[in-house]
């Protein structure tokens, strides 16, 4: 039952391979404490019971992509994971386990790892590029913010076997930023954590990370009548409103726009005494700044809201001539059309070879052209069509310095016809297009995007 693992070393550099013997092929050899010098090239021997040589443990090598996350991208990322092996033996792992620490070795208290199932096979000499996906849950982050830690580690840690049936195990870890989300009032994702609010003192708060919905609690009496506005800073997002009893359940009146804006905007009168929760989500998700902050102000009496905004609330604004001043550092403009055929311009100042983002944004399907001083001939054109979100963006280079023309349009109109324009110079930094966030659920898609 016995046999020998041997190893040759290879030019006295302590490099070694192993070869196969047994205990018949070395009779006759002297060995002491389980070593003996032997003719020949070999140089060590040790003596083992059980099976012969057997290659090296199999080490699998990570590498996580992308290098960072965080929270204000949402609570579940796409990442990839590189496997790397240059053993002689393949590798299929089984098992996938999320685990969170507040620093190496110091896990996160109160989370228990998660496990689950996968189906991951490295080949030997191999190289695998896995997509995963990385979803912390917010039962997690709520523990973290309220023990006062801004910073998770991440990690992702496969386990399985190589071919010889031997444990092997792979780890990749990412640091995870909560702080971009902020700590002011959080966790108030539900009725039992809401931020109790005072009546005529504005609240601030964001709805970070992405799907974040904020309650606020406060209470009423039977006959009261109330108004809540949310004021989102422009061009950022736009925010739903909805007003429950304790239970959020279902609520007594949800708005969404208000009446000049994509700000919500609610009159109420309270039908019984208790307490009342207002909720603040988003429409869509957020646009320019991903961490959507916003105002909150609750206060007694009611709101007469006009259906619209009164004729003249930004006209005349229909000829290059009227143009509205936008400018070029980012700031957002509110624009309406009320009327059919309505057409709002605006103007700015270009300088020559300066790059600038335009975009529009909001539930109008609005048609944005862009003209020169001239405003004859179009430089060019995108469209917005319509849908929850109604948005496009452009990316042009002015060719001479001097005043240009944007011209909004379209075919709708009506309360809903509410649009965003944003133009930002790209002077100091490379073209950054904050309004429009690819693949965080938005129904509809630039039907242009064009470079001039």
């Amino acid at each position: 039952g016995w046999s020998a693992r041997v190893y040759e070393h290879i030019d006295g550099a302590g490099a070694s391979r192993c070869i196969g013997a047994t205990l018949p092929d070395l009779a006759g050899e002297n060995f002491g404490d389980g070593a003996t010098s032997m003719a020949g090239e070999i140089s060590s021997l040790a003596v083992y019971r059980g099976s012969g040589c057997e290659p090296p443990p199999t080490i699998v090598e990570v590498v996580p992509a992308p290098d960072a996350l965080s929270l204000a991208a949402g609570a579940s990322h796409l990442v990839t994971v590189t496997l790397r092996t240059t053993s002689t033996l393949g590798v299929h792992f089984d098992t996938r386990s999320l685990r969170l620490a507040t620093s190496p070795g110091t896990p996160l208290a109160g989370f228990a790892e998660e496990r689950s199932f996968t189906d991951v096979a490295l080949a030997a000499n191999g190289k695998l590029e896995w997509g995963d996906e990385l979803t912390v849950p917010v039962t997690a982050v709520a523990s973290a913010w309220q023990q006062g830690f801004t910073t998770l580690l991440a990690t992702l840690h496969y386990s399985g076997t190589d071919e010889l049936g031997r444990s092997v195990t792979a780890t990749a870890t990412w640091p995870l930023d909560l702080a971009a989300c902020g700590q002011a009032g959080e966790w108030n994702d539900d009725a039992d954590h809401a931020t109790p609010l005072t009546l005529n003192s504005p609240a601030s708060g964001r709805l970070c990370p992405s799907g974040d919905r904020d309650l606020y609690a406060f209470d009423g009496s039977a006959g009261q009548a109330i108004w809540a506005a949310v004021e989102a800073t422009p061009g950022t997002f736009d925010p739903t409103l909805s007003l429950y009893a304790l239970d959020v359940l279902t609520p007594l009146i949800t708005v969404d726009d208000s009446a000049d804006s994509l700000n919500a905007l609610l009159s109420y009168t309270l039908p019984a005494t208790g307490p009342y929760v207002l909720a603040i989500s988003a429409h869509e998700p957020a646009l320019g700044d991903p961490t959507a902050p916003y105002t909150l102000t609750v206060s007694n009496g009611l709101l007469a809201l006009p259906p619209c905004i009164a004729a003249g609330h930004n006209e005349p604004d229909d000829t290059p001539a009227q143009a509205r001043t936008i400018p070029v550092d980012g700031t957002a403009l509110t624009g309406g059309r009320h009327a059919p055929g309505d057409r709002d311009w605006f103007a700015f100042s270009a300088v020559s070879g300066v790059p600038y983002v335009i975009e529009t944004g909001g539930k109008a399907a609005s048609q944005v052209s862009l003209f020169a001083a001239d405003t004859i001939t179009p430089l060019a054109t995108i469209t917005a069509t319509a849908g929850i979100t109604a948005a496009g963006v452009m990316t042009w280079t002015a060719p001479t310095t001097g005043t240009h023309f944007v011209e909004v349009g379209g075919d709708d109109a009506g309360c809903t016809a509410v649009y965003m324009l944003r133009i930002t110079a790209q002077d100091s930094a490379a073209p950054s297009i904050g309004l429009l966030i690819p693949g965080n659920g938005y129904t509809n898609v630039p039907s242009v995007q064009v470079t001039v």
